[in-house]
């Protein structure tokens, strides 16, 4: 699996892909799948907030995600 591009710089010399999924408005019930669905697809970068009040579903996501092996957490 690729992930998309191109990226950007930061100033700490991290990358960012230019390309992301927003998560603000999705649908509760919808937006896990939605995330899981963009993670299978490629994208590495996703836009989440408390105020968005989805971080439970979007969590849960991430983490089959993970369990499934379809990415892998990196820690610097």
């Amino acid at each position: 699996m690729t992930t998309l591009s191109p990226t950007l710089d930061l100033n700490t010399g991290a990358k960012i892909p230019v390309v992301g999924l927003g998560t603000w408005q999705a649908g509760k019930g919808e937006v896990g799948a939605a995330v899981k669905a963009a993670i299978k697809a490629g994208y590495r970068h996703f836009d989440c907030a408390e105020i968005y009040g989805n971080e439970a579903e979007i969590g849960e996501a991430f983490k089959s995600a993970f369990d499934e092996g379809l990415v892998k957490r990196y820690i610097r």
